[in-house]
């Protein structure tokens, strides 16, 4: 078990040291989430968090946390425009699809909120399950994607939060959202 959890997280293009400025404008950061490592086929979840974001979380606290953040680097947790949320469930036995339903639930009871889409699809090593939504939460107005992928064991995936500029829509931004997910989350398979 150790082995598997020191290879939820392998920094693949960061080295990051005591020495070294914690993460840099020009740093990218790629993570391997287990989805599905039940032979035959093993399934990883790749996901690369692209230069010019900060974690909020020290990396010494990656491989034990199930939620790992992400904003822009000029931004603070408390003000920002953009977050982007690395959440893994390893062990919990949740599927994609039943943790995408719960998050919808919240959002359509805690919030005034309109969800845009969600799908859902099942390959034979693993589940995934999608959705975006708007709504307003204090004093904004967020579009909130998220996209989770499941084996039998393990629930991984992204959540990514944008509040919208004046001039851009709701789905402008979901369709963001989207172009974000399919270059920054990758499945592989082997």
């Amino acid at each position: 078990m150790k082995i598997l959890n020191s290879l939820i997280f392998l920094l693949i293009t960061a080295s990051l040291s005591a020495a070294e400025p914690l993460i840099n404008k020009e740093t990218k950061l790629t993570f391997m989430l287990p989805i599905n490592w039940v032979p035959p086929t093993k399934c990883n979840l790749v996901v690369t968090i692209p230069p010019g974001y900060k974690p909020l979380q020290m990396p010494s606290t990656w491989e034990e946390a199930t939620l790992i953040e992400f904003v822009p680097q000029n931004e603070s947790q408390d003000e920002w425009t953009e977050i982007i949320s690395i959440n893994k469930l390893i062990g919990k036995k949740m599927s994609a699809s039943r943790l995408v339903d719960e998050i919808k639930s919240t959002f359509l009871k805690n919030h005034e909120a309109r969800i845009l889409q969600t799908k859902s699809s099942h390959d034979l090593s693993y589940e995934s399950a999608q959705m975006s939504a708007a709504y307003n939460f204090e004093k904004y107005h967020e579009v909130l994607g998220c996209r989770y992928y499941s084996g039998p064991y393990d629930c991984v995936g992204l959540q990514y939060t944008i509040r919208p500029k004046k001039e851009e829509t709701d789905v402008e931004i979901a369709q963001r959202i989207e172009r974000f997910f399919d270059a920054n989350a990758i499945v592989n398979c082997n």
